[in-house]
């Protein structure tokens, strides 16, 4: 695993070097985004996950290019009117549909920044044409991400699958378990061993909430502690 963990080194070197830049791009300010590169390259957390190859070190740099993406994709102003980057675009639709990919818990967020990006794009009295081709450009890099992931599980399952399917009800199962407080997935307590994957993360969640609500809910706050 030498290979994969002196790669996942590299990729964590990249994801400082982008957080940098993307800080460069909201702040203006050298002193905090080279802080803000140099703190994610030191930190210990960051430097444990990549000496192992797990998906976090990849999510971090993804996320950072997502950013920094973002942020190039007006190019400039011109006659009051907003000019947009067809490379950017394309770069932060790729990076959108990777990063999903990597790391699927991410894509409801993922969603919204490219929800929350497009309504200030849309906002901003952009070129009609570059709007659209800026468009174009992003959706194709999105597809090009994406739709090799489709094909790959409609011909392997049958079913295409917009996420990979890492165990959903169990995860649920653990991190709502009463018996547990959420914090122990191994080894699998009586309660989750009476689901299965086939009942739907939804189902098991109700199924947590109605054994005592109050302590659900004191669960749920008890968490980010």
């Amino acid at each position: 695993m030498r290979a994969p963990v002196v790669l996942e080194a590299i990729i964590h070197a990249c994801a400082s070097a982008l957080l940098a830049l993307a800080g460069w791009r909201f702040s203006g300010g050298r002193v905090i985004c080279l802080s803000a590169g140099i703190i994610l390259a030191i930190w210990p957390p960051a430097i444990i996950g990549a000496s192992r190859f797990l998906t976090e070190t990849m999510t971090t740099l993804f996320i950072s290019l997502l950013v920094l993406s973002a942020s190039l994709i007006p190019q400039s102003r011109r006659n009051l009117q907003l000019y947009l980057s067809p490379l950017a675009a394309f770069i932060f639709g790729g990076t959108a549909a990777v990063l999903v990919l990597v790391k699927a818990a991410l894509a409801p967020g993922t969603l919204l920044t490219i929800a929350a990006v497009s309504l200030v794009v849309l906002l901003a009295k952009v070129e009609r044409r570059s709007l659209m081709v800026s468009a174009v450009t992003a959706a194709f890099g999105f597809c090009l991400f994406f739709a090799p992931w489709l094909m790959f599980t409609k011909i392997a399952t049958g079913d295409f699958s917009l996420t990979s399917r890492r165990m959903p009800t169990f995860n649920i199962a653990a991190g709502l378990n009463p018996e547990t407080d959420g914090y122990s997935a191994l080894p699998e307590t009586p309660l989750v061993k009476l689901f299965s994957e086939a009942d739907g993360p939804a189902a098991v969640a109700y199924a947590l909430y109605n054994i005592n609500p109050g302590d659900f809910y004191g669960r749920m706050m008890r968490k980010p502690l």
